[in-house]
């Protein structure tokens, strides 16, 4: 799966249009889905935090907040676990 069917897929699950992941609004779904594609190109497919970046219209450190908060979110907010279980269920 490309960067580009990760964004159509978590702005699909999620509800929003997909150019709004990559925009520059910070409302909680625009943020869980920066959340999902980072850690998704990270760890699946290995993709340096400058690369997730690009791909995301953002910066680096951005890509670092959204890695660290991925990781929180799952731990601790049932809202955001039912979103992430539903993406790995749609990309399995």
């Amino acid at each position: 799966m490309n960067p580009d069917e990760l964004i159509l897929t978590t702005a699909e699950i999620i509800s929003i249009a997909p150019w709004q992941i990559t925009g520059i609004r910070r409302s909680t779904k625009k943020s869980y889905a920066r959340y999902i594609i980072a850690h998704h190109l990270r760890n699946r497919y290995k993709y340096t935090t400058t690369n997730i970046a690009k791909v995301l219209n953002c910066h680096y450190t951005s890509v670092l907040y959204y890695l660290k908060k991925y990781e929180e979110n799952l731990q601790y907010n049932s809202q955001f676990r039912e979103i992430t279980e539903k993406f790995n269920e749609k990309i399995k």
